[in-house]
């Protein structure tokens, strides 16, 4: 409960995860696997079941 927090001042824009900065090899499978579902039609699968928008933010 409580205010929403959604101040782009403080939260930027968008949505994210949080993985240690030390962890570059993590981020970056993070990236790759993103890159990969969101070319080959998975994502927009995933995504068409659940929202009526685009989540990525198009």
């Amino acid at each position: 409960m409580g205010p929403k927090l959604t101040n782009p001042k403080w939260f930027g824009e968008g949505a994210g995860i949080a993985i240690r900065k030390q962890n570059t090899d993590l981020a970056e499978q993070f990236n790759v696997a993103i890159k990969e579902i969101r070319s080959n039609g998975t994502y927009k699968t995933i995504q068409d079941k659940y929202f009526s928008f685009d989540v990525y933010g198009g």
